[in-house]
């Protein structure tokens, strides 16, 4: 909906930062930009722009999986990146740059592990259509992709994220129309079934899992409201029938939208920017139902920096707790 810089980023074992990327430019972690580091084509306008992952069975490269805005023609693509070029501080492999995987997309994208611990699932979705594509990533690399033709058919501007469950057995996708959509995700197969649409609501935009996969939040930009479900409540019909209000994404920053993208951190706790404001509102408990959970708004001062809509996805299996 509006330029929302997102940047992914990625560390080593003990916290030091390799590099980052907002989808469109690669910087080391000098903070310059790598050699081979622009003319990426995401978008910093694309809900997820950017995710990156890493190559199972090799510590010097990674990938970044890219997609456009609004269901444009660049699509979903990747590039790798090499740490042993530029002397050490990295840079992306030109013959790999913006290979195409499908196009057009929608503005999703998540990650998590496969069930064998190694490798890792990519998923994206296509635009006008309900397909979703699991790309195994591999000792070999990006595989092709598994497809599943289920759910909801979305179709343009392509808004909202998509996020896994921590323990890599359900999906939540947030369609601008129709709304919040759970789906089963049987992470060694990479086969995507069963979907319930929980929630019919426009300007579905946000989403996240409870730390221990229980709990599911949900957030509309143009209603402003945060919903939350209990994936415990058993049938379909009662996890439909669980939601609850928790509050709403606040305060208005400018005409339009409330709150933005839900993101999980990794003291356990959900943030949500505040559209328009220095400040990021958070679910302090969210493994809790009902108000327990704990939204609190201007929970974390962004010294002068406004929030747009945007926080950075993650592979979800790195917020693993059980």
């Amino acid at each position: 909906p509006d330029e929302q810089i997102i940047v992914n980023k990625e560390y080593d074992e003990n916290g030091n930062l390799i590099f980052y990327t907002d989808g469109r430019f690669a910087y080391n972690r000098n903070h310059q930009q790598m050699p081979n580091g622009a003319g990426m084509l995401g978008n910093p306008s694309s809900a997820q722009s950017a995710i990156i992952v890493p190559k199972p069975g090799d510590d010097t490269r990674y990938f970044i999986f890219t997609v456009a805005s609004s269901g444009g023609p660049d699509g979903f693509r990747y590039s790798e990146v090499d740490m042993t070029l530029d002397g050490g501080l990295g840079d992306v492999i030109p013959a790999t740059k913006n290979t195409l995987l499908f196009s057009p997309s929608v503005e999703k994208v998540a990650a998590i592990g496969h069930a064998n611990g190694l490798y890792f699932w990519v998923i994206a979705h296509g635009l006008n259509n309900n397909r979703y594509y699991a790309y195994l990533v591999d000792c070999n690399g990006v595989g092709a992709p598994v497809i599943s033709d289920v759910g909801q058919a979305e179709g343009p501007p392509g808004w909202g994220c998509l996020t896994a469950s921590p323990d890599g057995t359900m999906l939540a996708s947030a369609m601008r129309l129709p709304g919040f959509e759970l789906l089963q995700f049987d992470n060694a197969t990479g086969i995507i079934s069963d979907p319930i649409l929980l929630h019919v609501q426009q300007g579905a935009y946000g989403v996240a899992f409870s730390p221990n996969s229980q709990v599911l939040y949900a957030l509309s930009i143009e209603v402003g409201e945060i919903s939350q479900w209990d994936l415990q409540a058993g049938t379909p019909a009662n996890m439909i029938t669980s939601r609850q209000t928790i509050g709403i994404g606040a305060p208005v920053g400018s005409p339009g939208y409330q709150g933005g993208t839900i993101q999980q951190g990794p003291d356990g706790k959900l943030y949500i920017p505040d559209r328009g404001q220095p400040n990021l509102s958070v679910i302090n408990a969210p493994n809790t139902l009902g108000p327990a959970c704990g939204l609190q708004h201007d929970a974390v001062d962004l010294l002068g920096q406004n929030a747009i809509l945007g926080l950075p996805p993650f592979i979800a299996s790195f917020f693993d707790t059980t």
